[in-house]
């Protein structure tokens, strides 16, 4: 299953700090926030990936350069499992193909006893009752 990982440090030597994360994941998303720390405000820099488990151990591996590099007493990793659902906008009828999947997942789940009913037909239209 996949896992949200999120690293949250103090913003210093960005750029670098930027570079090394290159070297270990091809794709993640960057925040920039206020924190607090022991008390005192400090601009902070959040590194987010979806990953699994080896993402993981590599994003351990990169805290503790970032926390050498920076100085740092303490850098924070969290995890979280996810559902991820992955949209492809340039293809065909992807869209109704979601929306069957999410409607699939909540019949499943036992959220609702009924969901609207949707079928793709063979031309690829999204069919509602």
């Amino acid at each position: 299953m996949p896992k949200l990982y999120r690293l949250y440090t103090e913003c210093k030597n960005e750029k670098v700090v930027l570079e090394i994360a290159d070297t270990f994941f091809a794709g993640y998303t960057v925040y920039h926030a206020k924190g607090k720390w022991e008390g005192k405000e400090e601009a902070s820099l959040i590194l987010e990936l979806v990953g699994n488990e080896k993402d993981g151990e590599q994003m351990e591996e990169l805290a503790r350069l970032i926390g050498k590099l920076n100085q740092q007493e303490c850098v924070i990793i969290t995890e979280q499992e996810i559902k991820t659902i992955f949209i492809y906008p340039k293809r065909k009828n992807s869209h109704a193909k979601q929306l069957q999947l999410l409607c699939d997942d909540i019949i499943t789940a036992n959220y609702q006893e009924a969901v609207l009913v949707m079928k793709i037909s063979d031309d690829g239209y999204l069919h509602m009752r």
